[in-house]
């Protein structure tokens, strides 16, 4: 995996955990980009265009997003695995579950990982919990 790649997986996640917050949870999905890159300090276009595919994540704009989010110094560079299972049970399915989600997500081109993270945001933000 390039770092590239690892930026990408990176972000993706930072939007996602985001967008679970619980003050953008009862928000709508319109704006959220505009809204996190507020909070990241970063310009909401460049992100756009890191949704598409068009651009990666550069050195600059990284270091700009762990500034303004209060993360470490190339934080973004280095891959961070997903956290261990909740601590209300020892779930082995929900581990197995969040296993093969990140490997399917790791091993996919970056439009299905787009895709994979938009119905994950959809079904997370939902407001009526299925």
């Amino acid at each position: 995996m390039d770092i590239h790649q690892i930026r990408l997986i990176n972000y993706r996640n930072l939007l996602l955990q985001f967008a679970n917050s619980p003050d953008e949870a009862a928000r709508s999905d319109y704006g959220r980009i505009a809204r996190f890159a507020a909070k990241a300090g970063v310009n909401p276009r460049y992100l756009s265009h890191i949704n598409n595919g068009r651009k990666n994540l550069g050195d600059d704009l990284c270091r700009e997003m762990e500034r303004g989010l209060g993360l470490s110094h190339g934080w973004m560079d280095h891959n961070h695995e997903l956290g261990p299972a909740p601590v209300d049970g020892d779930d082995a399915e929900e581990r197995k579950f969040l296993a093969t989600a990140l490997e399917l997500y790791r091993r996919s081109p970056v439009q299905v990982q787009q895709t994979l993270l938009d119905l994950a945001l959809s079904l997370a933000t939902r407001g009526d919990k299925a």
